[in-house]
């Protein structure tokens, strides 16, 4: 199915395996997906792919919104408990579940209305309230 990767060829689908970060419109899903695929055509090519490199791979590329899972999975590891692909994998989709999407929620009220570059200013008692019947409490 493969053809004999060169030296060079496998050197450079490592470097690639290395850069490979999660976009920003793409699933957890499909994000596991291709660090997955990546590392099986590495390892396919001969480079040998330690599954916890992978695993750490998968939660250290992710973007800074997934910090609290990341700090969480990496202080939980140990030798006893290794990170694995099945179980970073899992916490990855759970919290993608978990955070709100951005782009979903609607436009704040502000930003609609214009309303960014209000400035406001502190409520000061004038005369005009005390005569509509709200009385200034000093």
């Amino acid at each position: 199915m493969y053809g004999a990767k060169s030296f060079v060829e496998v050197k450079q689908m490592n470097k690639d395996f290395e850069r490979l970060v999660k976009l920003t419109s793409e699933s957890c899903q499909a994000w596991i997906r291709r660090v997955k695929d990546t590392a099986l055509d590495l390892s396919n090519a001969g480079k040998i792919m330690d599954e916890e490199d992978i695993a750490y791979k998968l939660l250290s590329s992710l973007p800074e919104q997934y910090r609290p899972l990341r700090t969480a999975l990496m202080a939980l590891r140990s030798d006893a408990q290794p990170l694995t692909i099945t179980r970073v994998s899992a916490a990855i989709l759970m919290e993608e579940r978990s955070i709100p999407i951005m782009q979903a929620m609607p436009t704040p009220l502000s930003s609609t209305l214009g309303l960014q570059h209000a400035h406001t200013t502190a409520y000061q008692p004038s005369q005009n309230n005390t005569k509509r019947g709200c009385q200034d409490s000093r």
